[in-house]
């Protein structure tokens, strides 16, 4: 069964937005049982990581269930349902170091 949820017309412009929810989404905060906690990779941090490729980390705000997460800028995003969020992680910091985007431009100079 899909729904279709209506969103309200955005202020810029007068194009209505709809989103439509595949059937059998759903976000963390709808499931039960004990905290998510994602398993520690030993010798390896991610804030050192992000910190010395001066990116940030933000909150995943698509609406897509199917992106595993997407960079922007010098910013990144994780899905929090993302099957290996470590892999996806390694994946966007890719995008920018090697300025696999149109916007970005890379910080390594490879020979």
């Amino acid at each position: 069964m899909r729904r279709r949820i209506r969103l309200p017309r955005n202020a810029q412009s007068s194009t209505p937005v709809s989103f439509t929810a595949p059937t059998g989404s759903f976000v963390l905060a709808q499931t039960e049982g004990q905290d998510y906690t994602p398993p520690v990779l030993p010798d390896w941090s991610e804030s050192k990581a992000l910190t010395t490729l001066t990116v940030t980390k933000e909150s995943f705000a698509r609406l897509d269930v199917n992106a595993h997460g997407y960079a922007q800028a010098r910013q990144i995003a994780v899905n929090p349902l993302a099957e290996l969020p470590h892999k996806t992680l390694f994946h966007e910091l890719a995008h920018i170091v090697l300025g696999r985007r149109p916007a970005f431009r890379p910080i390594l100079r490879l020979r």
